[in-house]
């Protein structure tokens, strides 16, 4: 089995009650993008999903081929950087369950380790769903996105209008997250029920269900009131005045030297093999300490130290991973979101060259970023220096961030 997360779109429906004369998932919003496009777009730069399969309707090939044409077009970039991740788009069933029962067999010959379903009618998918999703999956635990229902409900019954209680009523959403294997097996077991969403199906099974938080903005389009209504949200941004902001980061640490000091290198996140660490505090991961000054000079705020001095045995011996958790809780609560980071790695031994790409990923993954948002560079001193002597490495971080204002 790989370790390789699949995302599919289910797209076939004809979407009656949206009464327009094109399927509602391939509408265009005011900005050009179609609501099928919206959804592409945030899944193939998530870097939690390794491979896309739409599924369609066999009568809308023409539309498909036209959305994603102007994908390619007006997206370019991205579709130079992702779209190796998309395969070939496949064909529906007659309603939901087949859908995505054809979809699974289809990516059976992958062997991916999980699989997140996502209905193409919610064009307002995020990539902290994707990721909190994704990351939230284990044996026999799906995991949905949802809302708790805080509007006062009603059940109309035979003409009686009886009070519901709120209390626990959730909305689902999608994508909804499950390991392959365990769906597939289902879809098998209860090939001849009916159901809506691959929840129900999991929960009949004895299986749990675990809830991470929806957005309004992930709401379902079924009308053209609520079309325009996520087109407003999502075309509309002409009232949110927002800044960029530049930090930078520097970190040195010299090599271990003793028994006491870390014995495992870590870059990035990433253990390098090597047959010795970085001398610090923490697990020294000198990448991750440029980046966390990055992001916390971005926001005007005091340095590394400050937060996480080396004073606090608390700290001793900790990932740098969580020094960084802690720069993203203040990028939100500062409403800022990083654009792109670049770091530059000065170390003479070892050669870098086949873990960049695994460092260069797993940030993304930290950051909950695109890959192609990161920038990872390493080079060499000469032999000239402490660097050069092999005594110690330097990092170099830089940050852009937008926040509103």
């Amino acid at each position: 089995m790989s370790d390789e997360t699949f995302g599919i779109i289910v797209a076939s429906g004809h979407g009656e009650r949206m009464n327009s004369a094109i399927p509602k998932q391939y509408m265009i919003f005011k900005d050009g993008d179609s609501v099928l496009i919206k959804s592409m777009l945030v899944f193939l730069q998530s870097p939690y999903i390794h491979k896309l399969l739409v599924m369609i309707n066999e009568g809308h090939v023409q539309y498909y081929n036209y959305a994603l044409e102007m994908l390619k077009r007006k997206y370019s970039s991205i579709y130079l950087h992702y779209g190796y991740k998309l395969l070939p788009h496949g064909f529906g069933g007659k309603v939901r369950k087949d859908t995505s029962m054809l979809a699974l067999q289809s990516i059976q010959e992958y062997n991916p380790l999980k699989v997140l379903i996502h209905d193409s009618a919610r064009a307002g998918v995020t990539l902290d769903i994707i990721s909190n999703v994704a990351t939230n999956i284990q044996a026999k635990y799906g995991v949905i996105p949802a809302l708790k229902v805080n509007d006062t409900v009603k059940k109309v019954e035979k003409g009686e209008i009886l009070d519901v209680n709120r209390e626990g009523l959730h909305t689902l959403q999608t994508p909804q997250g499950f390991f392959y294997n365990e769906l597939y097996e289902l879809y098998e077991k209860f090939k001849d029920d009916n159901f809506t969403d691959e929840s129900t199906m999991f929960l009949k099974n004895g299986y749990n269900i675990k809830f991470v938080d929806g957005s309004f903005l992930n709401s379902k389009i079924t009308s053209s009131t609520d079309f325009t209504l996520i087109e407003s949200l999502l075309c509309n941004n002409s009232n949110n005045k927002e800044i960029t902001c530049v930090g930078f980061g520097l970190d040195v640490h010299e090599f271990s030297s003793t028994s006491d000091d870390n014995k495992e290198l870590m870059l990035g996140g990433v253990k390098i093999p090597y047959h010795r660490g970085l001398k610090g505090h923490s697990d020294a991961d000198v990448i991750l300490h440029a980046l966390v000054d990055a992001i916390l000079g971005s926001l005007g705020l005091n340095d590394i130290g400050d937060y996480f001095p080396p004073s606090n045995n608390a700290y001793k011996g900790m990932s740098s991973s969580l020094f960084l958790q802690k720069a993203i809780d203040l990028l939100n609560e500062h409403k800022a979101k990083i654009v792109n980071v670049d770091i530059s790695l000065m170390m003479e031994e070892p050669y870098l060259k086949e873990n960049k790409a695994k460092i260069k990923l797993n940030i993304a993954c930290l950051l909950n970023i695109p890959i192609d948002r990161v920038g990872v560079k390493a080079t060499t001193c000469e032999s000239m220096g402490f660097v050069g002597r092999k005594e110690g490495a330097v990092a170099y971080a830089v940050v852009s961030v937008v926040k509103g204002v």
